[in-house]
């Protein structure tokens, strides 16, 4: 029995052990799943951020081929070298006597710089929206790029995460199972206690019976014995032979 009580005792003490293991797995388990849930909650957020970064890309590059194939940008233009040919031009014009002919040439010189002045007047203006836009397009670029990138960082990190918690879940199953393996050994341990107190119990109810038994049966002798003794002292009394008092109780005592 002492054996199986140090058994249940070391067995008890092993569960206790693997009881505080598993509340420490579980609160680690927990903190885990939050920082899992919390990198996955990254992810969502800047996979939102990267598709409306990429939806304004994709946006500002059919503005920039809408303008490229409405607009092109002549480079030979120049505002400033066509208005400095025009002013001498016309100064010459203004300043100087021409014959008919080539006065009408000059006028429809003048009337073609305008034209043109006009047009890399717009050129410029355009360019500069282009660019505008252009520098646009590159900023989202840049920002869907980041925002790929940290895509991509949190959704490592929310997977490194998950597998800890997959390791972790695998020591609390494994946990669990030597809490299971301690409870079945318990179990019989207990068992085994239960039915030796049974058995003692029950052994100890027929020694004490037979004890009883036999403290009955001799007392029951006993008396026998002193009863034939106080019929012996009866006999010597009634012979008329000296009996002590002792004696004469003994023969009381029996009736006779």
């Amino acid at each position: 029995m002492k054996e199986l009580k140090i058994k249940l005792s070391k067995l008890f003490e092993k569960k206790k052990k693997q009881q505080l293991l598993l509340k420490e797995l579980n609160a680690l388990i927990k903190e885990t799943k939050a920082l899992r849930d919390k990198e996955n909650e990254k992810v969502k957020e800047y996979k939102k951020l990267r598709t409306e970064a990429l939806s304004k890309v994709n946006s500002f590059s059919k503005k920039l081929s809408s303008f490229q194939k409405h607009f092109k940008a002549n480079e030979n233009s120049n505002y400033f070298n066509l208005k400095k040919e025009y002013d001498s031009l016309n100064w010459k014009y203004q300043t100087e006597v021409f014959s008919p002919r080539v006065e009408k040439r000059i006028v429809s010189e003048l009337d073609n710089l305008e034209r043109r002045m006009l047009v890399s007047k717009e050129v410029k203006q355009e360019k500069q929206k282009f660019l505008k836009l252009y520098h646009q397009l590159k900023k989202f670029r840049q920002d869907a790029s980041h925002y790929h990138e940290m895509v991509v960082n949190h959704a490592h990190e929310s997977e490194k995460k998950h597998k800890e918690l997959m390791k972790l879940y695998e020591r609390k199953d494994s946990i669990k199972e030597k809490l299971s393996e301690f409870n079945e050994e318990i179990k019989i341990v207990k068992k085994q206690l239960d039915e030796l107190y049974s058995k003692i119990k029950k052994e100890g109810k027929q020694a004490k019976e037979e004890v009883n038994k036999y403290k009955k049966q001799k007392d029951k002798d006993y008396r026998e014995k002193m009863k034939q003794k106080a019929l012996r002292v009866l006999d010597k009394f009634k012979k008329g032979k000296k009996v002590t008092i002792e004696e004469l109780a003994l023969i009381e005592e029996f009736n006779l």
